[in-house]
């Protein structure tokens, strides 16, 4: 997996009326109605196969490879039992022909305005300008809804020799280069973040991965 840029799908399609609106602070979400989405009555899935159901689809606007996703599920509190649960993910060049059939489970939101969201699903590369997200069912709530999903996009390894990632935070994903790595960033108590390197991975001052993070550092070739 490998995700060093990220980008923000747009909502295009609503199941029910509700306004999205964009965070101040990149891994934390708002706990009001108004910075999430929420389906109320099920309607016919843009993928015949998957029926009437809650779903949302993603016109990303472009093609593109599409890397680890990140999920923030409804997280207005009181009101979390709302949030998607088990999912399916389909990704379609058109709008009309769909692959994919991922499934993941997002994990109930706490409802507090920390809350980070779950790394979803690693797509390494997979080219589409369409992404589905169907809930199969929620966490018990009269109404299923989601507050955001970041799509990080894919890179092939090995095309660095010297790598340095500072980001506070850093964005899920594999970062590979073929000499050296070397960083300063954060490495989130929700993140899933690997370094891999040819002959060396320097964490410099400054550096940190927070208790919880799934986080990874090893010499190695490339793939």
């Amino acid at each position: 997996m490998k995700s060093s840029k990220y980008i923000f799908a747009i909502f295009i399609f609503f199941l029910s009326v509700g306004a999205m609106h964009s965070q101040c602070y990149p891994d934390r979400h708002l706990t009001s109605s108004e910075s999430s989405w929420q389906s109320c009555s099920t309607s016919q899935n843009p993928n015949s196969s998957r029926g009437n159901g809650h779903w949302i689809r993603y016109d990303l606007g472009a093609h593109y490879d599409l890397g680890q996703f990140h999920f923030w599920n409804y997280n207005v509190f009181g009101e979390t039992n709302k949030g998607m649960r088990n999912i399916i993910i389909d990704y379609s060049s058109n709008g009309n022909s769909w692959g994919g059939g991922i499934s993941f489970t997002i994990p109930q939101a706490d409802g507090t305005s920390t809350y980070e969201g779950v790394a979803g699903p690693q797509l390494n590369g997979v080219r589409a300008r369409f992404v589905l997200i169907t809930a199969l069912n929620n966490h018990g709530g009269s109404c299923t809804g989601l507050s955001e999903l970041r799509i990080g996009i894919y890179e092939a390894p090995c095309t660095e020799l010297v790598k340095q990632i500072h980001e506070n935070p850093i964005i899920n994903g594999l970062y590979h280069a073929t000499q050296s790595i070397n960083s300063e960033g954060l490495v989130n108590a929700t993140s899933d973040v690997e370094f891999v390197a040819g002959q060396m991975i320097e964490l410099e001052q400054g550096f940190e991965s927070v208790l919880g993070a799934d986080f990874l550092a090893r010499i190695d070739g490339c793939p």
